[in-house]
């Protein structure tokens, strides 16, 4: 009896901290349920029973029976607590057709942020109007896996929260990987609840339905309820007070849940007295010996669980341990084999090891407050480390195999690589599953974010956006002809050119690279890049070459001229792509339209020339007709050298237009670069189609 007392006092004890079960309930008189779904004010079936009109459900009849709709959405699940609804939309093939936009500005909806922005392609880039996106790559089905969306077929990135307008588009390259439809959709989807398939690539006609979430608001909420400010922007979502339970949203409020009903509610032996949100005793001598007993049986199981716990760390922290070892173990075989592979040497005995401890105290247990940069795949910390460096901290999302090797390709190709402008490693830790590297800490950002930013206006001005790139350029002639090997980096891009403090640009993101033997001059490998900054020759055979960084060097320099993205929704000319504008323009000698207007300066307008003819060398169709990273790199430093003449006050003005010939001639063959382009490679084969949610 008395080990029963015991058991009952901790029951008691553990009562008082549960929360009343959440009751959903339509107003009185009104119909609860519709196929199956409980419908909960505010929203309800019928004016008289929703809130206002916005929360109005239609219980609609067919064939299949009943089915709940919030206006064109079908209702799946009405969530008070959290505020969410959960609704089904219908997918359809986007191959040229228009985008549905759907605009929640003017009611009390957002899109929940436990959604993704979804898109599926064989070369496509998805992107919303606030700037976030992903891009989707693969060269055949083969290089497709079922249920994943890492990048290759499928890719996926989280939302803003408080996303008040659906108005996706999908940009792709006119490009028919092998046995796919060429056709690309993007859409919201509930967080893990989109499985892909390859169908997404080959059907042309299907539809589907997909979940995604709606968070939703009222301005007040009934007694005894607490408000919590939602994400919509318009008010409230609600929740019961302690001690309460029922609708929050209703006018009469939650109600008092009387404690002394329900024995496993209270502790009292004999007389309970119901209060509002909670109960008294009123029998002193019987509550003093339940007291009593009640904080001996929670000694006795406090006790109890302190030792299994106790226990349970330790077993924990002994498997951890183990589990740290083999992944050390293994992570470091794979950097040898990885080292010796692309180097012919063995260099790991180099390389710095941080133990996971360590990059857990530099980074506060991974705290989310450190992280600057995070992706669809890895999230970067800022973290102190033990000797009172400030550095940036990769650490992987996904546990994949061809991650592993990503990240291993990468911590191998930076360990002997040393350029002022290329990031430096710091070292690595091979104890998780997926090695985490660990960076130099660049301070300002990347020169994506300094041109794009709609927060942050550019202040780049033209001496150092010129810099920039020719910083940039002596870094990839460094990696492709200075190192001991050959490193094709195969994702250059303006977000992966950090900047620091002085405005330094410093290459980053060697995941994707590929390091050859200095005598090789090309390798076939598998399709990866990011889609606006793809060498379109690549994609279509396969063959990674120099001239492959040469063509996303070149879309860096049109970012640098335009201080636009090469993929802007904005650009109505040639359907979105800048490049294909950028390259239109240049043909017909009107180039200068296109230059970011704060950069614009007479006397800097052959130097801007001279820029522009070099993009455009560097982005003809066909390999071959570029020029060489080094011929790239002494055109840049031909055009810094004689302006900081000029700016000197050396009159050597025919010394500069000399200059600036020689280099047009060098980029182009010719004065006039719109006589030796042609239809056939000077431009690469973009398309546009747009993608809707139903």
């Amino acid at each position: 009896m008395r080990k029963m007392r015991f058991l009952l006092c901790f029951l008691s004890i553990l009562s008082l901290f549960s929360t009343g079960v959440d009751s959903q309930m339509a107003l009185k008189g009104c119909q609860e349920t519709c196929g199956g779904v409980n419908i909960s004010y505010p929203f309800g079936i019928g004016e008289n029973c929703a809130r206002n009109t916005s929360f109005l459900v239609n219980c609609s009849k067919d064939a299949n029976g009943e089915k709940p709709y919030l206006r064109s959405w079908e209702i799946v699940n009405i969530e008070l607590e959290s505020g969410e609804i959960t609704v089904n939309t219908e997918v359809s093939s986007t191959c040229g057709d228009e985008m549905n936009i759907i605009d929640l500005t003017d009611r009390p909806l957002s899109f929940s942020e436990n959604n993704k922005l979804t898109a599926t392609g064989c070369a496509t880039n998805a992107f919303l109007p606030d700037g976030v996106g992903c891009s989707s790559l693969c060269s055949s089905l083969e290089d497709v896996t079922n249920n994943t969306c890492f990048g290759t077929g499928c890719c996926e990135i989280s939302i803003n929260k408080g996303l008040k307008i659906f108005n996706a588009s999908i940009i792709t390259y006119d490009i028919t990987a092998e046995n796919t439809s060429n056709c690309s959709y993007a859409f919201l989807a509930k967080e893990n609840r989109f499985n892909f398939t390859t169908d997404f690539l080959i059907k042309r006609e299907w539809t589907m339905l997909v979940e995604y979430l709606l968070d939703f608001a009222v301005d007040d909420c009934g007694p005894n309820a607490n408000a919590n400010k939602s994400a919509t922007g318009f008010g409230n979502f609600c929740s019961c007070l302690r001690g309460f339970e029922g609708n929050p949203y209703t006018p009469d409020g939650c109600t008092d849940i009387n404690e002394c009903e329900d024995p496993t509610l209270n502790i009292c032996s004999k007389d309970c007295v119901n209060t509002p949100g909670s109960f008294k005793c009123t029998d002193n001598s019987r509550n003093l010996i339940i007291i009593v007993s009640c904080l001996s049986g929670g000694i006795f199981f406090v006790l109890l669980g302190g030792i299994i716990f106790f226990f349970y760390k330790k077993s924990k922290i002994i498997q951890m341990k183990k589990l740290r070892s083999e992944n050390f173990k293994q992570n470091y075989k794979l950097l040898e084999q990885t080292l010796i592979m692309s180097s012919h040497e063995n260099t790991a005995e180099n390389t710095k090891f941080f133990s996971f401890n360590e990059l857990e105290k530099a980074t506060g247990q991974f705290d989310r407050a450190r992280i600057i940069g995070e992706g669809g795949h890895g999230t970067v910390y800022k973290g102190l480390l033990l000797d009172q460096r400030v550095a940036a901290i990769k650490m992987s999302k996904v546990t994949t195999q061809t991650e592993k090797e990503e990240y291993i390709n990468e911590a191998a190709l930076l360990s002997r690589t040393y350029h002022k402008n290329v990031v430096k490693v710091l070292g690595c830790c091979l104890e998780s599953a997926v090695p985490t590297l660990v960076y130099e800490y660049i301070a300002n950002g990347t020169l994506s974010e300094h041109l794009h930013s709609p927060d942050n206006p550019s202040s780049l001005g033209w001496d150092d956006r010129l810099r920039i790139a020719s910083e940039v350029a002596s870094a990839i002639v460094y990696l492709l002809s200075a190192s001991s090997n050959t490193i094709f980096h195969r994702d250059l891009k303006s977000a992966n050119i950090l900047l620091d403090e002085k405005l330094t640009a410093k290459l980053s993101d060697f995941g994707a690279s590929k390091s050859i033997s200095s005598d090789q001059t090309h390798i076939t490998a598998t399709v990866q890049g990011t889609i606006g900054y793809l060498d379109p020759e690549y994609y279509q055979s396969g063959k990674l070459t120099e001239k492959s960084d040469v063509y996303s060097f070149g879309v860096i320099l049109v970012e640098l001229l335009t201080g636009k993205k090469p993929i802007s929704k904005y650009i109505n000319a040639e359907e979105g792509s800048v490049i294909i504008y950028f390259i239109k323009l240049l043909r017909e000698g009107q180039v200068d339209l296109l230059f970011d207007q704060s950069i614009m300066d007479d006397s800097i307008k052959d130097d801007l020339g001279v820029v522009a003819k070099l993009a455009g060398e560097c982005l003809r169709l066909r390999g071959e007709d570029r020029p060489t990273m080094k011929e790239v790199e002494s055109t840049l430093e031909g055009v810094r050298r004689s302006k900081n003449k000029k700016a000197k006050g050396i009159n050597h003005e025919e010394e500069h237009q000399r200059l600036l010939s020689d280099q047009m001639k060098m980029v182009s063959g010719n004065e006039n670069w719109s006589t030796t382009a042609t239809s056939d490679n000077s431009q690469p084969p973009i398309s546009t189609s747009k993608s809707f949610l139903r």
